[in-house]
């Protein structure tokens, strides 16, 4: 692509972001930095520029710099919202993004009200996402276990189980997974004997 006559810039910064996101997952944050940086430099739409600049925020917090990867995301939160609107799924899913990023830094209280926001949008949407509202009460519940609500944490875990359930089956990956979330909240409060048959199944 860098090689192209005429360059494309919008698809070289786009497969940047790829290499930047595959770095990421190898566990290089500092390459993944460089990487998006550079389809920073090369992309002009607005999606795909909020894409590369969350991507950014989370390399750089993966190497202790939230200072900086926080306010990037908040503008991404900021410009998502003025151009879509602040009950757009869009919108709702770079709250999520924020919340995530402030539990990356431990920030749990802060964190919980993005995620209870981008919950309630999506749960008012015309079509209910059903999949997505699955993955923002696990999230949640993550947040609130931190902050001691276990009760709590093990309803909203216990509402995405039953909708992953019902959406791939009791033995898809997708469910199992929550499987394990309940047990270890189980595990965390000292309730072993609970715990242990989840870990079973």
């Amino acid at each position: 692509l860098t090689a192209e006559t005429p360059r494309r810039p919008e698809v070289l910064a786009s497969a940047w972001g790829d290499a930047a996101h595959t770095a990421y997952l190898l566990q290089r944050p500092a390459e993944a930095e460089t990487f998006y940086r550079r389809g920073l430099m090369l992309a002009t739409g607005a999606q795909l520029r909020e894409i590369l600049t969350t991507g950014l925020a989370f390399a750089l917090i993966e190497q202790g710099r939230g200072e900086e990867g926080e306010p990037m995301q908040r503008r991404v939160l900021a410009d998502v919202a003025a151009r879509l609107g602040p009950t757009h799924a869009e919108t709702a899913l770079a709250m999520n993004a924020l919340a995530n990023l402030l539990s990356k830094r431990g920030d749990h209280a802060r964190a919980e009200p993005l995620v209870r926001d981008a919950l309630a949008i999506f749960e008012a949407q015309p079509q209910t996402d059903t999949e997505r509202v699955a993955t923002l009460k696990m999230n949640m519940a993550v947040i609130v276990s931190e902050l001691g609500r276990h009760e709590e944490a093990l309803r909203l875990l216990a509402e995405a189980y039953a909708t992953r359930r019902d959406l791939f089956g009791a033995g898809h990956p997708s469910t199992v997974a929550v499987i394990g979330m309940i047990a270890h909240e189980y595990v965390d409060v000292g309730a072993h004997d609970r715990a242990e048959p989840l870990f079973a199944q």
